[in-house]
């Protein structure tokens, strides 16, 4: 039979820079005083000066792989030595203003890295479950489609919520595709050309909740204003004052309507029965105002890790309590309302989380090693925060307007 190989690289340990020696200092003085002077002068120039740092991220081999060349050059150049200890782990040690600046440079890495890796899996989804077309200019009822990488630059800007985007053709021929009145303007002749964007692949039978309502296709996310005597709208204010909330705090309940972000959450979700417990639970998250239309199209975001602590890791913070999440609401302008977020979160199977945690530990499981938590958690007894690492682990059901 064929062996299968796999594509993840092997670790090995990689270093960079000035090999470790022993070096030998003599000191010279007119008296034993003098060179203990001189011995401690020394010592706190090194505690000073001479400093390591770590950089720690789950893909950082994958990082350092591809950037080894630059960093070989960067130790070079500041007379540094670049340690890869494992797969999650880089030390760099030398002067102190060049560790804090080589640093800050493979931070910068990893932050491309992982940029490129959503967009890269954000394309492969948009190929695999969005089409656009646009109308044949020699005959209206028929529909082309655009290539894989104009496809995605036009999904990705629908997604964003931009009103138009500037594409480019084969031939050199300039577009603006026009969201609201979805159709592309040719720049040079103002030619237009009709736009459809149509669900493909799995997306066609994409299980939304029955409770939503009809949406056009070319609208990436819709909020539903909930009417007060509605069931669902007492569902959630029920929830709310369980969470040690008030009613009369509510001013509004919105139901975030977003396919896309939906389908993954469902796919999440599916891959977590194949493996072990789901949990799902309704959890609540309190945020700045003004980032609420970046959340409700493309979701949580770990990069807002540290905005209110991260006491037990660099993740999604969900509480169990809303009274808790409403103490990290603001305003986005004064006079404004502050608004939060009730969840759906897949909590799995949790840890306690500690400090500058990048993700959950893994599991003392012989039968599946390197097999991590689903989650972390403040207190494994009596859990009051939940803090998440992937990005589709939660979905933003509703949006709640504060009073």
């Amino acid at each position: 039979g064929s062996t299968r190989r796999s594509l993840k690289p092997t670790f090995v340990s990689l270093v960079a820079g000035y090999s470790v020696e022993s070096v030998k200092l003599l000191v010279y003085a007119r008296s034993s005083d003098d060179i203990s002077s001189a011995l401690v002068e020394i010592e706190r120039f090194i505690q000073n000066h001479i400093t390591s740092k770590k950089v720690e991220h789950e893909k950082l081999f994958d990082v350092v792989l591809k950037h080894w060349d630059e960093l070989k050059s960067l130790a070079k150049d500041g007379n540094l030595r670049i340690t890869c200890v494992n797969e999650t782990t880089v030390s760099i040690e030398g002067l102190l203003s060049k560790v804090l600046e080589a640093k800050d440079k493979l931070t910068e890495m990893v932050s491309r890295h992982t940029d490129e890796e959503r967009r890269l899996h954000q394309l492969s989804y948009i190929s695999q479950n969005v089409q656009w077309y646009y109308s044949d200019h020699s005959c209206r009822s028929r529909e082309v489609v655009y290539s894989a990488q104009l496809n995605g630059t036009i999904e990705v800007a629908c997604m964003n919520g931009e009103a138009m985007v500037e594409i480019t053709e084969s031939d050199g021929q300039q577009y603006n595709v026009d969201f609201a009145q979805m159709v592309a303007r040719n720049k040079s002749t103002g030619q237009t050309r009709k736009l459809s964007r149509k669900l493909i692949g799995s997306a066609t039978g994409l299980e939304l909740p029955s409770n939503w309502t009809h949406q056009p296709v070319n609208q990436v996310v819709e909020l539903v204003r909930l009417t007060p005597s509605s069931p669902e709208y007492s569902e959630v204010r029920s929830h709310f004052v369980a969470g040690g909330g008030r009613a009369n705090q509510l001013y509004s309940v919105e139901r975030i309507q977003n396919p896309q972000l939906y389908s993954m959450y469902l796919a999440f979700k599916k891959s977590m029965a194949m493996r072990g417990q789901v949990n799902e639970m309704r959890l609540f998250h309190g945020t700045d105002a003004a980032n609420i239309h970046s959340i409700n199209t493309n979701n949580f975001s770990r990069s807002f890790a540290g905005a209110n602590g991260t006491s037990y890791g660099n993740g999604v913070y969900f509480a169990r309590d809303a009274s808790y999440s409403i103490k990290f609401t603001k305003p986005q302008h004064f006079g404004t309302r502050r608004k939060m977020y009730m969840a759906k979160v897949l909590v799995g199977e949790y840890t306690k989380g500690v400090s500058g945690m990048k993700a959950p530990p893994t599991k003392s499981d012989p039968n599946n090693p390197g097999l991590r938590y689903d989650s972390v958690v403040n207190d494994i007894r009596n859990p009051r925060m939940y803090i998440i690492f992937q990005d589709n682990q939660y979905y933003p059901e509703y949006l709640l307007t504060l009073q």
